[in-house]
């Protein structure tokens, strides 16, 4: 692409333009690295707060702490429970933090709020994204607000009280099964 007639025509020896790609690229990755860091600080310090559910690794977050599948994994959760009743923030990782709410206020404070829930952070819902579209579940922002405005109404107790021994039904069914 570039002959070396170029480069001294130019007063520039190769080497030069090597060294100073070598220099950018090194100032680039310190500065992604960098970023890095001060997010994983950051991230640290927004969740220092809460409980956890024992000693965190550096690496697996509280993941070493979990018991292979099955009744001894559910032991374990019903244990920690037990002794964070409220709230506990639990690691998959360096950088997944996931805040377990145990209590049902605790919940709710979250779940009453008009705020649409995040999807766009990776949560569970991200996967169904494709089959479901983005509706009342998987919008954000103006999109949910104006669905949740819309579909509120078709729920108030009063529409929904005629069909109340129909619940009942099939609540009793369900529990017989």
């Amino acid at each position: 692409m570039f002959s070396s007639e170029y480069f001294e025509r130019m007063s520039v020896s190769p080497g030069s333009v090597t060294a100073t790609l070598l220099v950018g690229l090194v100032i680039y990755i310190l500065t992604v690295v960098l970023r890095e860091i001060i997010g994983y600080i950051n991230l640290r310090k927004t969740f220092s707060g809460l409980p956890e559910p024992g000693k965190r690794h550096w690496l697996y977050g509280h993941l070493h702490l979990l018991p292979e599948p099955g009744e001894k994994l559910i032991r374990w959760a019903q244990e920690t429970t037990g002794r964070l009743p409220r709230i506990y923030c639990f690691w998959t990782g360096p950088f997944r933090p996931s805040v377990m709410l145990n209590h049902p206020e605790t919940a709710s404070v979250l779940l009453k709020t008009a705020e649409p829930k995040p999807v766009q952070w990776g949560g569970a819902y991200r996967h169904a994204l494709p089959w479901l579209g983005e509706g009342l579940l998987l919008a954000g922002g103006a999109k949910w607000a104006r669905s949740r405005r819309l579909l509120t109404p078709a729920f108030h107790f009063d529409i929904l009280r005629p069909y109340q021994n129909i619940y009942n039904e099939a609540a009793d069914l369900l529990l017989v099964c």
